[in-house]
């Protein structure tokens, strides 16, 4: 099963296009793979196994209706309040992605060079 939206559930903002094949010729060439690899083995393991790509498929499915939900909600006016100029939505939510991009960067322990002499960690 291709997991890449578990990682990234915003696949028109976040992740690459693909470019060595369609995403439909990819699904094709799993699914085969994952015949010939099932093909031999008994049926209870066979049911088993197709039960947790169902349940894997439920999974990434509500990860990326989550995604649009919360875009669209990022669209709508909030309890009556007036629509924010597009030009600051689009200010804030660079601020945001900016601000998650150095939370990944700052992650584990690691410190960005700028925040040395700035309450950072001593150089």
């Amino acid at each position: 099963m291709d997991v890449t939206s578990r990682y990234c559930q915003n696949p028109t903002k976040w992740s690459a296009p693909r470019t060595k094949a369609s995403e439909a010729t990819l699904l094709y060439i799993m699914d085969e793979i994952r015949s010939l690899r099932r093909r031999n083995l008994p049926k209870p393991e066979k049911m088993r196994l197709e039960k947790e790509d169902t349940l894997e498929s439920q999974e990434l499915r509500h990860y990326y209706v989550s995604t649009l939900v919360a875009e669209v909600a990022k669209l709508l006016p909030a309890g009556g309040q007036r629509r924010m100029d597009p030009d600051a939505q689009k200010a804030r939510e660079l601020a945001e992605e900016r601000a998650a991009r150095a939370r990944l960067t700052n992650a584990g322990g690691r410190t960005s060079p700028n925040a040395r002499g700035r309450g950072g960690p001593p150089s």
